[in-house]
């Protein structure tokens, strides 16, 4: 999705320095603080300066920039329309959608062009848009998850109490707070500790300490322990659920002669039932002749087998398998946008908690590609609707149908009107 950077040892200037590159005591050294130092300043003392500009890379983020504003602009265009679509759990993909929107649309073309000139150019109201964007849109990300995730848990738990509650009037407002909350989080960490001048665009976390500490907890650490712990206490429920729903089908042993005799009597007292003695007449009462059939049958069973009672009669449910439940379970729409993000950003994170205890051990290479595939994440989530969910494939390709449809009117208009 977007990168958190919260290294207090490195300077998050695209491409990366190595995690030992700068460090406190070589800038005291050198007559500078964290707080005003400038990437020329950290070119002179480290040594490192930017290569030519990377065309190759600014391709690639380019083609990962559409592939993310198409993507989600379809997603958002199909719940905008399509009434099926219009669920009060699509209030969470329609926020996280708009979030991968804005990195598209904003935080990626900006940081292609700041990756391929080596230098920021757009000035500091700009930088400070950016930042709050990148910073701002990946919180937004995670704490939609973490509704995700506590919305399917509740489900499961509670399902008849926390569906009935769960309402528009209820979803819209915790939507909404998800930005407010990152706002919250990353305005203070801007005032603090943005370094914008005409070579840099860069959060120095170094500078304020504990706001560094503070956000990572709340940004990175809390919400994916509780991501994790809320699927795995999910998994666990549902198997307990097949377990006790299995278990109600017990055996119940039947004496074969006292039952044969009760069914066979009872059926023979009900009204309308023909007796023996009636058996030969030529008159046939159909509810008789019913009744008898099923009292057949029942003697049947009972002679032949020990009768199974189940108390879950109907439940579509109860008559899948546990394997079957969970595989339909793995398969959730909310779940696979879960795990996809959390295959994507905890490499990032892991690259962070290491190098808070080891700042030499993480090269800029292996930290830039946990980098881009959080940035990715962004782009996979339509991807993963598509694949997953009847009813995005069927809005998907009405989108591309109306959308090929304008084009072609337009490009008639534009005939009829040369001509």
């Amino acid at each position: 999705m977007v990168n958190c950077s919260l290294s207090t040892q490195t300077v998050p200037y695209p491409g990366f320095l190595p995690t030992s590159g700068v460090d406190n005591e070589l800038l005291t050294d050198s007559g500078l603080s964290l707080s005003t130092v400038s990437w020329a300043n950290i070119t002179e003392i480290t040594g490192r300066k930017e290569d030519t500009p990377k065309y190759g890379l600014l391709v690639v983020l380019v083609l990962i920039s559409l592939a993310t504003v198409v993507g989600n602009v379809m997603v958002v265009v199909a719940l905008v329309r399509e009434k099926m679509l219009r669920t009060v759990y699509n209030y969470f993909i329609l926020n996280l959608a708009l979030a991968d929107l804005c990195v598209g649309l904003v935080v990626m073309p900006l940081f292609a062009t700041y990756v391929t000139l080596g230098k920021w150019p757009f000035g500091s109201a700009m930088c400070v848009l950016w930042v709050l964007m990148d910073f701002g849109c990946c919180q937004v990300s995670i704490f939609t998850l973490l509704l995700i995730a506590t919305d399917r848990y509740c489900s499961i738990r509670w399902p008849t109490t926390y569906v009935a509650r769960r309402t528009a009037q209820r979803t819209i407002p915790a939507v909404v707070l998800t930005w407010v909350v990152a706002a919250t989080i990353w305005a203070p960490g801007v005032a603090s500790s943005l370094v914008s001048d005409a070579e840099q665009c860069v959060l120095l976390p170094s500078a304020n300490i504990a706001f560094t500490v503070t956000s990572a907890m709340l940004s990175y650490h809390l919400p994916v322990v509780s991501i994790i712990a809320l699927y795995s206490r999910m998994t666990v429920l549902l198997i307990r659920k097949m377990k006790t729903k299995h278990a109600k089908r017990k055996i119940v042993p039947l004496d074969m002669q006292n039952s044969t005799s009760k069914v066979s009597g009872q059926a023979e007292n009900l009204p309308g039932t023909s007796d023996p003695s009636r058996s030969r007449s030529h008159r046939i009462n159909p509810q008789g002749v019913l009744r008898k059939t099923v009292s057949f049958s029942l003697e049947q069973k009972c002679t032949n087998a020990p009768v199974m009672e189940d108390s879950s009669v109907g439940d579509p449910d109860i008559d899948m398998d546990t394997s079957s439940v969970l595989d339909t379970y793995l398969k959730d729409l909310k779940l696979v946008v879960s795990v996809v993000f959390l295959i994507c950003w905890i490499p990032f994170i892991t690259m962070y908690l290491v190098t808070g205890a080891c700042p030499a051990c993480i090269s800029s290479t292996a930290y830039n590609v946990s980098y881009w595939m959080a940035y990715i994440n962004s782009g996979l989530n339509p991807i993963v609707y598509s694949l997953l969910s009847p009813e995005f494939r069927k809005a998907f390709k009405k989108v591309l149908r109306i959308g090929s449809r304008a084009t072609s009117q337009a490009g008639r208009q534009s005939t009829l009107q040369a001509g």
